[in-house]
């Protein structure tokens, strides 16, 4: 099955250069066998003065076709020019119109199914009016950083919802245990989605151990370099929001009410914080419990059913984070821009905490990234990406061609640096 997509943007003025009306236009071709399916979908900005109450109407499933045809892009091609992510997400239009912000990000979530015990199907309106309002909330805090950006926050929200659907779309008779697992896990699947929302929450654009320098008020909030201090900070103030009034009535409703509502969103809670925490690359003591989760996921250990699905989803996690490092080299040379560019409006030092063997290993314990960057680059590929890259292949999770598909890729940027 191959599928072609075209985004465009067009713009009516007056003959005294007023922009009269702006419309955005997804194109889809879908080719399978003998069979073409065409669709195209059109929208408006909202403050096009020739927009009536049908295209008002008829917009909710325009977000519906529009995320589907998202979701079916290849994971190498997510936010790449060529990729209708791109017009979204590279376009002032989707961060001004807070609105279609909300829903597009709503679709992420939606599609995992909310419920309290497998997250239920539908939401009220009420509910749903109120998950849109949280979800602007989350788009609002997060500061205009070259990388850790709402940019970053809406690609990683992507590719884990096309981690997800890479899951869940193979023969059953091919899918293994584990993917099997979690296919019908939708609560840590809902955990999962979400924690690709608020992970960099309020990231200040700079690492922990800068926080820590400085003197930052996120550091002595959370006391010392053995805690993963902006990871951290982004779980609590993601639940700090959620726990406002105005939300009252979408939490009932997902986790339920009474002590059960309680244990549930504590459960909810605990797995969100995990997840993020496991981003935290750089700290030690983080990365050797994941490892060591990873070890007792493969080696069969006896595990509840949840620790399986969740040890899991830390792999997934860490590697939509850095998923421009396993995509197509397009779509890795624009991120690759923008960390550049943080790194350097920081001026920060950062520990080489990757494993390098040969001409790339590095004796000096600090360096400033922005003026080694290559040899960075390459280093953090043979430390860190590759080994990732295996493990989403060893745990059988993927079909055998979008599990060799990671290392793949990854392999050929560094071609392209070396």
């Amino acid at each position: 099955m191959a599928i072609h997509q075209k985004a465009m943007k067009s713009t009516r003025r007056s003959s005294t250069g007023e922009i009269l009306e702006t419309k955005y236009t997804l194109k889809s071709h879908q080719k399978q066998g003998r069979r073409n399916t065409s669709t195209e979908v059109t929208f408006f900005s909202e403050d096009d003065q020739f927009e009536t109450d049908h295209m008002i109407e008829t917009r909710e499933t325009d977000y519906t076709e529009l995320f589907q045809s998202i979701t079916s892009m290849s994971w190498e091609d997510i936010q790449s020019p060529s990729s209708t992510i791109s017009f979204i997400t590279d376009t002032a239009y989707f961060f001004e119109e807070q609105q279609y912000g909300d829903k597009t990000a709503w679709s992420n979530v939606s599609r995992v199914d909310l419920s309290r015990d497998a997250i239920s199907n539908t939401l009220s309106s009420k509910s749903q009016d109120q998950l849109y309002n949280y979800i602007s909330r989350i788009i609002r805090s997060h500061n205009n950083v070259p990388y850790h950006s709402v940019h970053h926050i809406f690609h990683v929200l992507i590719c884990a919802n096309k981690m997800l659907h890479m899951i869940q779309d193979q023969p059953q008779d091919q899918t293994s245990d584990l993917a099997k697992s979690i296919q019908s896990h939708r609560f840590l699947q809902f955990a999962f989605i979400f924690s690709a929302l608020i992970h960099d929450l309020d990231h200040q654009g700079v690492s922990n151990q800068q926080l820590i320098d400085q003197g930052h008020r996120l550091a002595r909030k959370y006391n010392g370099s053995s805690v993963s201090i902006a990871e951290s900070h982004s779980v609590d103030l993601a639940f700090e929001i959620l726990s406002h009034d105005e939300y009252n009535d979408l939490v009932k409703e997902i986790f339920g009410q009474g002590e059960n509502g309680i244990h549930m969103l504590d459960k909810f809670h605990e797995s969100v914080r995990d997840l993020v925490l496991t981003t935290d690359i750089a700290n030690v003591d983080r990365k050797q419990k994941v490892a060591k989760n990873y070890q007792r996921l493969m080696n069969n250990d006896l595990l509840h059913e949840d620790e399986k699905v969740l040890y899991a989803l830390e792999q997934c996690l860490l590697a939509c984070d850095v998923a421009p490092l396993q995509q197509s080299w397009t779509v890795y040379r624009q991120w690759c821009l923008q960390l550049w560019i943080e790194f350097k409006e920081a001026d920060t030092k950062t520990k080489i905490s990757c494993s390098c063997d040969g001409k790339h290993s590095k004796k000096e314990p600090y360096c400033k990234p922005s003026h080694q960057w290559n040899d960075l680059q390459i280093c953090f590929l043979d430390g860190y990406i590759f080994p990732l890259s295996r493990r989403l292949d060893e745990m059988e999770i993927f079909t055998t061609e979008d599990g060799k598909k990671f290392f793949d890729l990854a392999n050929t940027i560094k071609k392209r640096w070396t």
